[in-house]
């Protein structure tokens, strides 16, 4: 059975089906890169949002440079180990390399070093922190 449109709709031309036809297709493109909808029966927080920074008194710290701390990171999170890497900075300036490491869960400590040395502060910067595959049982 064939329909003709200009039988039934003497104002749908050509021209007016193409531009219907378009604007069906700008509107299901722009809908396909709408991100999804997540469900969770909580937020999902970061890796890094379970570090803590925290300074101790120590006597090699202290020793090295008076008022000197020992800063150490824990990681907060109740079952799952995160991988970490830092950035130090020495007197807020940039030095070379990494410090890494794994923080074990339930609030293990991981020694990094002297919150002073020489008198000058030195502090650790998170640039990268991502769980770990495995849960501690």
């Amino acid at each position: 059975m064939r329909i003709n449109i200009s039988r039934a709709f003497p104002r749908f031309t050509a021209a007016s089906a193409a531009v219907a036809a378009a604007t069906v297709i700008a509107a299901l493109m722009a809908t396909a890169t709408l991100p999804l909808p997540t469900v969770a029966s909580e937020p999902a927080r970061s890796a890094e949002s379970y570090l803590s920074f925290e300074a101790k008194i120590d006597g090699r710290c202290q020793n090295l440079s008076t008022g000197g701390k020992l800063q150490i990171v824990r990681n907060m999170h109740p079952t799952k180990e995160i991988r970490f890497r830092l950035i130090r900075y020495y007197i807020d300036v940039r030095q070379r390399g990494r410090a890494t490491g794994i923080a074990g869960a339930a609030g293990e400590p991981v020694k990094l070093g002297c919150t002073l040395v020489g008198g000058r502060t030195q502090r650790w910067v998170v640039e990268r922190a991502e769980f770990t595959i495995a849960d501690k049982p």
